[in-house]
């Protein structure tokens, strides 16, 4: 009786679940569109105490303001989409002005790119991500933008060298924290990765000058900011960076005191806002 007692009870949570979502995401999704997208959350209950496997087929979300985007269900796909439009995470840079090209450094399934796309209509993106499901999904969410969007399967580090691939240490289902590693004698061929600098990036993508650089790497910041940002950091005039730790926060700054620049923070980002060359640091470094 008891089982039955807590299958109802779980069947009732879901329900619950389901009716939040629709209120909440059906003025950006539609609200036939999310309730499409919760309902399979439901459903893969249902299968669950039925005893069947989950359906993770991706699903499509049509958007108002911005083209369909693909989300995998019960993966961290949706959390990534209620931060970006929902919670707008990256709108202190919705007033950026001339911004041409972006570079965005740990893309996960292509949705900031995304959003910076529909924000900045005559602007370009390389977007970077090293998991190669999670660019096969950035690829389908991303051409509909056509030239205007690169993806690159690589892993952004402070030299050229080569990578291991790491799942994330919160489970399967984190897809965003996905991380990469130095390559060691015996990893798996398949799980590695080439590793780009910021200069070697930039030059991929023919420009000198990065109006908007994103950058959510699960720790390689510290890589990144250790190995001389002073000899990139002049072309960048806005960055925002989520920071993993107190480690990769003192490499950040450390590394950012050859720049002047506003800073904000919103959500888990920390922005650096108008950059320029703080010609006193750059003497003395």
């Amino acid at each position: 009786m008891s089982l039955i007692v807590q299958k109802f009870s779980g069947g009732l949570k879901q329900l619950g679940h389901l009716i939040t979502g629709v209120r909440e995401d059906g003025p950006l999704m539609g609200h036939g569109g999310a309730f499409r997208f919760h309902a399979r959350t439901v459903w893969n209950q249902v299968r669950y105490y039925a005893g069947a496997s989950p359906l993770l087929t991706p699903i499509e979300v049509r958007l108002e303001s911005v083209s369909a985007v693909t989300l995998r269900p019960m993966t961290s796909d949706y959390r990534a989409f209620r931060q970006i439009f929902r919670e707008r995470e990256y709108s202190i840079l919705d007033d950026a002005r001339q911004v041409e090209f972006i570079l965005d450094c740990g893309a996960n399934v292509g949705l900031a790119s995304v959003y910076f796309l529909n924000r900045f209509p005559r602007a370009r993106v390389l977007a970077v991500e090293p998991d190669p499901e999670n660019v096969a999904i950035c690829r389908r969410n991303l051409a509909p933008y056509g030239d205007r969007a690169t993806v690159l399967q690589a892993g952004v580090w402070g030299c050229s060298t080569k990578l291991t691939v790491v799942p994330s240490p919160f489970g399967p289902a984190e897809k965003w924290g996905v991380q990469v590693r130095a390559f060691r004698a015996g990893d798996p061929v398949e799980n590695t990765v080439e590793a780009w600098d910021i200069p070697a990036l930039a030059a991929h993508a023919g420009v000198k000058k990065v109006d908007i650089l994103k950058i959510d790497i699960e720790r390689s910041e510290m890589e990144v900011f250790a190995s001389s940002p002073e000899r990139w950091l002049p072309g960048v005039r806005n960055l925002v960076i989520e920071l993993h730790g107190e480690d990769c926060s003192h490499a950040f700054f450390a590394g950012m005191e050859h720049c002047e620049y506003r800073l904000a923070h919103r959500g888990d980002l920390t922005y650096c806002l108008d950059m320029k060359p703080n010609r006193g640091a750059l003497k003395a470094g």
